[in-house]
């Protein structure tokens, strides 16, 4: 690391740190802010994890949680408008995009708190339980249910271009919904898995003391949570990284051509004069997609496929083409998506 130049993990090492960095700002400022909003509209100041007393907990008012969760939409307005500001920014310096980001992550997690803790003062208000770790587990659970039932409608919505195909702003306000709901998801259930540790340390009190019990719960959730990760998330995680730059793309759909090849083999019914196309045109893109040269490397010679309606040309030298796809680029075959490989 001290050659004077950064490698590609070196290069990984400084994004991962500053991707955190923003996280942590945005994450504690957004907290803080929240406990603030808290003791504002209910008197009650939580202590430094955000708990207040039992007592305290499940006598809030109808009032209080509308004012609460309307907090949260406010941060939902601010962030769309950072989010907009961001477009008039150009050629931004690394300072300010590195606050930009942390303000977007700010307002995002603002949402998620306050949606958050308005609904467990709402929840907590009907008394259904005495049991905090029964209530966290009801809240995730309820949480969880809307979140995703909210993502699924927001993401068809925006499939669907609903609010029109050039219509930025809305498909920002849906993305910037559904990132705060997913983070309301973890926020739920992070309050869960730790009031119920809690619950089972001081349980354990008179065998364990709580500080070796929480330890061993936290090395038993590792072991279980890690490789999970490890196997299944990390790699999606990366393949969709991955998709972002111009070769990336390429390969994601170049793995949607192969797998609509592969249904076609499958399809009973499918022709073989269907299947021969389909295959040459798989390999048309495999090629396109690794920069690979075509199979006639003598510029003589052409690669031809006989068909009941005439002799046609496969792959043509781009010299023979270049007047009928001049407009046409292959920058990612996105475009080409709607289209099957039979199309």
């Amino acid at each position: 690391m001290d050659d004077g130049e950064k490698d590609e993990y070196e290069e990984k090492w400084d994004e991962e740190t500053e991707e955190a960095e923003n996280d942590v700002a945005g994450l504690s400022m957004s907290f803080l802010t929240v406990q603030a909003l808290r003791f504002w509209i209910s008197g009650i100041l939580p202590n430094q994890e955000g708990i207040e007393p039992w007592e305290q907990a499940i006598s809030h008012t109808t009032r209080q949680c509308h004012w609460l969760m309307g907090s949260g939409l406010v941060f939902f307005v601010l962030s769309l408008a950072v989010l907009n500001a961001e477009r008039f920014v150009h050629e931004p310096s690394e300072r300010v995009e590195r606050m930009i980001e942390i303000m977007n992550n700010y307002f995002t997690f603002g949402l998620a708190w306050c949606l958050f803790y308005g609904v467990r003062w709402a929840i907590s208000a009907t008394h259904f339980t005495q049991e905090n770790a029964l209530l966290m587990v009801a809240i995730a659970l309820f949480l969880s249910a809307v979140s995703f039932l909210f993502i699924f409608v927001l993401d068809k919505v925006e499939d669907n271009h609903l609010f029109g195909e050039d219509s930025e702003i809305a498909e920002g306000a849906t993305e910037k919904m559904i990132t705060g709901l997913g983070i309301l998801i973890g926020f739920s259930w992070e309050q869960s898995f730790d009031t119920a540790v809690d619950v089972v340390s001081e349980g354990l009190r008179a065998d364990c003391p709580p500080t070796i019990s929480k330890m061993i719960m936290s090395i038993c959730l590792v072991l279980i949570v890690f490789p999970a990760w490890r196997i299944f998330i990390l790699p999606i995680e990366k393949e969709l990284s991955e998709e972002t730059t111009e070769a990336g793309a390429q390969k994601a759909v170049l793995k949607q051509y192969a797998q609509q090849h592969f249904e076609l083999f499958l399809q009973h019914g499918t022709d073989e004069g269907d299947l021969d196309r389909a295959h040459l045109l798989m390999k048309s893109h495999r090629r396109k997609a690794h920069g690979l040269p075509g199979p006639a490397r003598n510029p003589a010679l052409k690669h031809l496929m006989v068909t009941a309606s005439g002799i046609q040309e496969v792959d043509a030298p781009e010299e023979h083409t270049k007047d009928k796809n001049k407009k046409k680029k292959s920058v990612s075959h996105k475009a080409d998506l709607s289209v099957s490989l039979l199309g």
